[in-house]
């Protein structure tokens, strides 16, 4: 699978962090929601598990649920450990992760409204073995501890309490969207951290604003760090990092009617620098890439908390 060509735009600074937009000269996808605008909801098993829900599509059209959304409630809240594509009237099993450890108790059923973790808790699922033994679970708890006292004090260390704590006042000048962005790079204490692409601009627009607003955690968490640009030319070459090393599909799942087909793939194991994940739709020629997540696993922000 080919990376489309990438347009990158000028860089906006807010504080340590360092917004790039990004184009995509590629076709939009259709028929596809996601965000508050899927018709999502998700129940805990019959056999509760942490790292398990079930999803239902309730909407007519296909639905993305990306790596980083919220589903909250249930027995605890939960994060979206990878991207799913949920066909219409579809119910799957999607892969989690815990994000509110002292609770174990509640009800079957979760909210999705679109909410996104913060970059500190999506860099947790790409972080190297760290003294949690590699755990991604063990990882995201750790992070998440790292909030602790910044707004609030959570007796379920609930990310979502964080989340909802006031925050600071004063202005942040965080990017407005572009008409016809499909992406964003952001940089962080100078460094570039991570690019994340859509497979159009309705599907970014559905998750810019959590976006940025989760990210108002992480400039207060991280307030005194380097405020040193990153280059565009730093932005660049995260984009051709990706594109030379080429996206491997790995597993295929066949969904919805007309034989609608899913297909998931990661950047191979050739460049030490990154971490790809996504989710792809179509076969062959007419594949494209409905959703992409991409971090420098060199960066201070993937190291274990």
């Amino acid at each position: 699978m080919k990376l489309p060509m990438l347009h990158v735009g000028f860089g906006t600074q807010c504080g340590p962090a360092t917004f790039f937009p990004v184009w995509a000269d590629a076709p939009g996808i259709r028929d596809l929601v996601t965000g508050s605008e899927a018709s999502l909801s998700a129940v805990e098993l019959p056999t509760p598990t942490v790292n398990r829900l079930s999803v239902t599509n309730h909407g007519a059209t296909a639905a993305l649920l990306t790596e980083g959304e919220l589903l909250e409630g249930g027995q605890q809240h939960r994060l979206v450990a990878r991207d799913v594509l949920v066909g219409a009237g579809e119910t799957l099993e999607v892969d989690t992760l815990c994000v509110e450890q002292g609770r174990w108790s509640g009800s079957r059923e979760h909210r999705h409204g679109g909410r996104r973790a913060p970059f500190h808790i999506q860099a947790g699922l790409h972080a190297g073995t760290g003294s949690n033994g590699g755990s991604r679970q063990g990882e995201v708890w750790q992070r998440v501890q790292r909030y602790e006292g910044l707004r609030t004090r959570s007796s379920t260390a609930s990310l979502l309490e964080h989340l909802d704590a006031p925050a600071p006042t004063g202005r942040l000048d965080l990017p407005n969207l572009i008409d016809g962005q499909r992406g964003v790079i952001v940089g962080f204490g100078g460094h570039v951290l991570s690019m994340e692409l859509f497979g159009s601009h309705e599907l970014l627009r559905s998750h810019y604003r959590p976006m940025m607003e989760s990210m108002v955690l992480d400039l207060q968490l991280f307030g005194g760090a380097s405020s040193t640009p990153v280059t565009a030319q730093g932005a660049r070459d995260l984009v051709v990092a990706i594109g030379t090393n080429g996206l491997k599909p790995v597993g295929r799942t066949e969904h919805g009617s007309g034989g609608t087909s899913r297909s998931t793939w990661c950047l191979e194991g050739r460049h030490p620098m990154l971490s790809v994940t996504g989710i792809g739709i179509g076969d062959g020629a007419t594949s494209q890439i409905a959703h992409l997540s991409a971090w420098n696993t060199r960066h201070s922000m993937l190291a274990s908390a």
